[in-house]
């Protein structure tokens, strides 16, 4: 999603870079209604602002890394949800984020890390990890059938 320049708070710049290297999947951003790329496209500039000012501020990181992978901008999307599971390391939603993120960038490897990382911390949603089209890359890998079956099994 197409960033800002390094925001200012105040006088004093901020810590983030709001910088984007463009979409990386130019067909998902143009396979996108004119409706839906518009409000993607708001949603972008709209957060992009208050994360450049509020670099902390955890709800709007999470919009724009969400805006940021609708519009095909997989690595800026990445960027962020690498942040945002170091502000918020024990909530397994952010973990989820970043295996898909992972995932749409072509690193299995990591995606399925992330994924098992976020079921340790209690994310069980089976149903929506199995059609999650952002994890399809992973569909036909071992480990990721296999986590699928754990989510089922009861925790003991």
């Amino acid at each position: 999603m197409d960033r800002h320049k390094p925001g200012m708070a105040g006088n004093r710049r901020t810590t983030m870079s709001i910088q984007s290297t463009g979409p990386q999947d130019l067909k998902r951003f143009l396979a996108l209604k004119a409706p839906d790329r518009e409000h993607f496209l708001f949603e972008k500039w709209f957060f992009e602002a208050i994360a450049a000012r509020r670099p902390d501020w955890m709800p709007a990181m999470r919009a724009l890394a969400a805006a940021y992978t609708q519009l095909g901008y997989y690595h800026d999307g990445l960027r962020l949800d690498r942040l945002i599971c170091a502000a918020l390391p024990e909530e397994p939603g952010a973990r989820y984020d970043l295996a898909c993120s992972f995932a749409l960038t072509g690193d299995a490897d990591s995606a399925i890390a992330a994924l098992q990382e976020a079921c340790r911390l209690g994310y069980t949603d089976r149903v929506h990890t199995a059609r999650d089209p952002d994890l399809a890359s992973l569909h036909k890998d071992l480990r990721f059938i296999e986590l699928l079956r754990a989510m089922t099994r009861p925790k003991r």
